[in-house]
């Protein structure tokens, strides 16, 4: 009687010390999230989970992509590999490097999941599918646009208000804002801040109110968040530059709840200093964001609008400068240089870009965007040497194709048709060889026709039919 009194007695001191030691995460929107890692560039996420040593999660992604697209199994092993050495350093540098990268920022999350890291997927996206009269066509129309294969467009139906189906055995949730999903377990929370800026087109909001609506809605979820990820997206110019505050606005909402429904006035300044320049009001913007410099005087978010307003009017010099000294005070803020420079590009000849350009790369190496715009604002004005130099710039960081159509058609206007068959034959083959085709536009259309008709002179017709009968690029060459 005595052995079965005492063991009574230690039956609550085990059960309370599981209790003691089972791990409390933060709940979204009741408790500050303290440690949220903040990333350049959404593929960071992947080598920061397997630091972690996260295994079998679900994720909750809030982003305009989807980061998931398929990734081929041997690229899958050598990550593995890596994974399972711990070998962080090279797991790091086989991100993005154009063709010879194992992971990018739109295939790591389809990468954690293969590695095991991930278990589920819950999306959601930043446009009112879910508010239209068939939100499952809505759905299945946006993946199709993101070139999901049809096998798995067709597994998506309606379930709790998502749309729930599978990525090559991923299961992977759709949700708006508007039905967020129920999640009972602790999950990943991540963030990428590219999804604020296309909101206004289904939600006519301002960006102070857009970042509202999503926190409000997420908030009422009670997520236990067991990692949080904010990711700025700058970097391959996936968000401009001037909407980088909404990223430190979201940081700052994830450890401080309560700022959800006391916003600071900064956060109503920068979104009207955004409606200024969004609607060309630059009469309005210059004298409304220097009367706040003097109450705002450190705000980089203010100077970076006062740039590109600068920049609108044509104050060039201006706009260079102030462009400069942000990037002198955050390296990451070189990107607004960059991004200065393309809009010059648009409506000037090169050589007034052409300081833009030339002080971001210099004074950020790793700048992996905007090469592209510059090289072709180079060849347009006769500059074709110092064009090739920018697209070979490019095309390591980011692959042979499209640019060695640009570059193979550069070496045309040079008329040298012996280099121009070798970039177009290596842009032929890097197409071959990928599943998704993103780059659209006048340019590449212009590049392809050339490349038809160099293989159609050179009596290479099987080539000239392999571009022409390829489906992904028939509406660039018609």
């Amino acid at each position: 009687m005595m052995k079965r009194s005492l063991f009574l007695l230690i039956i609550p001191l085990i059960l309370n010390s599981c209790t003691l030691t089972k791990e409390r995460y933060p709940v979204l929107g009741i408790d500050s999230i303290r440690r949220v890692s903040v990333f350049e560039k959404h593929s960071d996420a992947l080598l920061h989970w397997m630091q972690m040593g996260i295994k079998d999660a679900i994720l909750i992604n809030i982003d305009t992509h989807d980061d998931i697209r398929w990734i081929p199994d041997e690229k899958i092993d050598k990550l593995a590999e890596l994974y399972n050495k711990k070998d962080w350093e090279s797991i790091k540098r086989a991100d993005s490097l154009g063709d010879r990268s194992l992971y990018n920022v739109g295939n790591f999350i389809y990468a954690a999941a293969r590695l095991g890291i991930i278990r589920e997927l819950y999306w959601i996206i930043p446009f009112a599918k879910f508010s239209t009269p068939d939100p499952l066509d809505g759905v299945k129309r946006l993946l199709r646009t993101y070139s999901f294969p049809e096998d798995s467009v067709r597994t998506f139906s309606l379930i709790k208000g998502c749309a729930r189906g599978s990525f090559y055995d991923i299961p992977v949730n759709i949700c708006g804002i508007e039905h967020p999903p129920e999640i009972n377990e602790p999950a990943i929370l991540s963030i990428d801040v590219d999804f604020y800026p296309p909101m206004p087109v289904d939600y006519p909001v301002d960006r102070a109110t857009s970042i509202k609506m999503l926190f409000a809605s997420l908030f009422r979820m009670d997520y236990q968040v067991r990692d949080a990820v904010v990711a700025y997206s700058v970097h391959g110019g996936y968000l401009r530059s001037y909407h980088r505050w909404m990223g430190d606005v979201s940081v700052d909402i994830l450890k401080d709840p309560s700022l959800l429904n006391n916003m600071p006035e900064l956060w109503s300044i920068l979104s009207a200093a955004d409606y200024y320049l969004k609607t060309g009001q630059y009469d309005k913007l210059i004298p409304f964001l220097n009367g706040v410099k003097t109450k705002y005087p450190d705000s980089k978010p203010i100077d970076v609008y006062l740039a590109f307003a600068y920049q609108g009017i044509d104050r060039l010099g201006e706009a260079l400068d102030m462009a400069k000294m942000l990037c002198v005070k955050n390296r990451n803020y070189c990107y607004t240089l960059i991004e200065l420079g393309i809009e010059i590009t648009k409506t000037a000849n090169p050589e007034k870009a052409e300081p833009f350009f030339k002080n971001g790369y210099a004074m950020n190496p790793d700048i992996d965007f905007g090469q592209i715009y510059f090289a072709n604002a180079l060849r347009r004005s006769g500059r074709y040497e110092e064009a090739i130099r920018y697209y070979m710039i490019f095309k390591r960081m980011n692959g042979s194709y499209p640019v060695d159509l640009l570059i193979g058609e550069t070496y045309l206007m040079m008329d040298n048709n012996e280099k121009a068959g070798e970039f177009f034959d290596s842009a032929r083959l890097a197409l071959r060889r990928r599943r998704y085709v993103d780059v659209k536009n006048r340019v590449v259309s212009q590049a392809l026709r050339a490349a038809v008709d160099y293989y159609e002179k050179k009596g290479l017709k099987e080539y000239a039919d392999e571009l022409r009968n390829d489906r992904r690029i028939a509406d660039l060459l018609r």
